[in-house]
């Protein structure tokens, strides 16, 4: 092998990581942005298709809830005619836990619903995403939500 050849070939190898991390990173944020988008449409098959079967929710003031009892609720609110208005993502950071098989993403939210009486309520929240890559495809594990303020 020429010398040329083979500097390209280690030059190719010390990049691969980072080639990978930076599609990791993009398919994170992907995930991310669209299992929001999904909660803002009320989509709940796609939101709650984001998520691992095992992934804990950890909602205050309640504390930590497995995602089954989660989606529970949202269905019977959703069902009830309530609905959510608006939810959007700010200032989204994605950090990717070495060997790029598990990342977290942090990010203020700008959430609206509204109640099935009609009334709308606002709140902004920091949400805080773990997420895993499961079996080829990146699964949300755990989510921690705090509204601003509390």
């Amino acid at each position: 092998m020429r010398r040329r050849d083979a500097a390209t070939a280690v030059l190719a190898l010390a990049l691969a990581p980072a080639a990978f991390a930076g599609d990791a990173e993009s398919e994170v944020r992907e995930l991310v942005l669209g299992f929001n988008a999904a909660y803002e449409r009320n989509d709940l098959e796609a939101y709650f298709g984001a998520y691992a079967e095992d992934a804990t929710v950890q909602w205050w003031p309640e504390g930590r809830r497995p995602v089954a009892d989660y989606r529970g609720s949202w269905e019977r609110l959703i069902g009830s005619g309530a609905k959510v208005v608006r939810n959007r993502v700010h200032d989204l950071e994605v950090r990717l836990a070495p060997g790029g098989e598990a990342a977290f993403a942090s990010y203020r939210v700008e959430l609206v619903t509204q109640a099935a009486d009609g009334k709308r309520s606002e709140e902004q929240a920091l949400e805080t995403d773990v997420v895993h890559r499961i079996d080829g495809r990146w699964r949300v594990v755990h989510v921690h939500y705090q509204t601003r303020g509390s």
